[in-house]
């Protein structure tokens, strides 16, 4: 994934169920404003149930290409 100017990237895992999905925004860091981070939110029914902010284990600036591993089994989601 690369980010581009002010945009940041987004993954987004659907579950088979209608209107259930997770939302990844990986963030690059914006210097003088907050470091790279990545927002996870669960939507459920169409309604977001829970947004969280995650440190970033692969920081990054904007412009810059990085690789991502994302794994869902179950309720256990890992990224890295």
């Amino acid at each position: 994934m690369t980010s581009l100017d002010r945009v940041d990237k987004g993954l987004i895992l659907r579950s088979a169920g209608p209107g259930d999905q997770i939302e990844l925004n990986f963030r690059a860091e914006r210097p003088d404003d907050y470091p790279a981070d990545v927002i996870v939110q669960e939507i459920s029914g169409c309604e977001g149930r829970s947004i969280r902010r995650v440190s970033v284990i692969i920081p990054h600036q904007v412009g810059q290409t990085i690789h991502v591993r994302v794994r869902l089994v179950g309720s256990q989601l890992t990224f890295g």
